[in-house]
């Protein structure tokens, strides 16, 4: 059986008898099976294995090796060693009791825009949906509900996370003034881009519910480091997200306009690629985000 078979079987697509029906062969069976993980994600139903479909695959085997794991996060991997030092915090900065609002977080070095940004726009629309999800277990640690989808129930289960507040963050800044004035290496308050060290950590909020969304996918800010938003949808709702494809700036704008006005949560996903660069700044746009 091949290394795709067994991810295809592991993860629910495929079945024992129908891999040994083709060992080691991409034959139909095996294609349809790729094409069932494409379809229940969002992608291309085109049935050929290529990068969007390795990437999926790959996480989806990586969150059922964690489930029920109680994983400790691992240091950053994506700062460069000794240009901006960092430390372990612990904050005591409030989580709960403000109304959540996209303007909550910045996205920081993990590359994780695609969750942020779900998170944001679902306190766009419906903040009671964010505020749901989160548990002040009142000695210091909080839970946050994520939904993971059983393939032998074909429903969302429940699964919650707990953290604590502690956060990684750089300390070398001279104009610090006190440990929570620290500018975290991820997911930050976007008062710390404007530079005012009175208000650098207003909320927690975003910043543990990302912490939350790096353990219950696979134990490390590394592992969220890219992906679509149409999963962070489907992990956080338990509702599979949609992705549409648009055309030209109009659309784009025009796609915007309705999702806002129905109240329907949105995140426009970018193109990467230098054969995107014109088109995406015509319309105000960055590529790859």
């Amino acid at each position: 059986m091949s290394k795709l078979q067994r991810a295809l079987v592991w993860t629910g697509f495929l079945s024992r008898s129908e891999a040994k029906a083709e060992p080691g062969q991409f034959a139909d069976k095996t294609e349809a099976a790729v094409k069932r993980l494409q379809q229940q994600y969002s992608l291309m139903a085109s049935g050929f294995y290529g990068g969007s479909t390795r990437y999926v695959l790959q996480r989806l085997i990586q969150a059922q090796k964690t489930r029920g794991k109680v994983v400790n996060l691992v240091q950053p991997a994506n700062t460069p060693p000794g240009k901006y030092p960092y430390g372990l915090y612990a904050y005591s900065v409030p989580v709960t009791g403000v109304k959540p609002s996209p303007r909550m977080s910045a996205e920081g070095s993990a590359g994780d825009c695609f969750f942020l940004s779900a998170l944001g726009a679902i306190a766009q629309v419906a903040p009671h949906l964010v505020e749901e999800r989160v548990k002040d277990n009142k000695n210091g640690t909080w839970t946050f509900t994520f939904q993971r989808f059983n393939e032998i129930t074909q429903q969302y289960d429940p699964d919650p996370v707990t953290v604590d507040a502690n956060l990684y963050a750089y300390n070398d800044f001279p104009t610090t003034k006190s440990p929570h004035d620290l500018w975290p290496v991820f997911a930050r308050d976007p008062a710390a881009l404007r530079g005012n060290d009175s208000t650098v950590m207003s909320n927690l909020l975003f910043l543990l519910f990302e912490k939350a969304f790096a353990q219950f996918e696979a134990g490390a800010y590394g592992k969220i480091d890219g992906g679509f938003s149409a999963n962070a949808f489907e992990s956080l709702l338990g509702i599979r997200g949609r992705r549409t494809a648009l055309g030209n700036a109009d659309e784009v704008w025009s796609q915007l306009e309705t999702g806002l006005q129905s109240k329907t949560p949105m995140v426009l996903d970018t193109r990467d690629g230098a054969d995107d660069d014109a088109e995406m700044n015509a319309a105000h746009l960055i590529t790859d985000h």
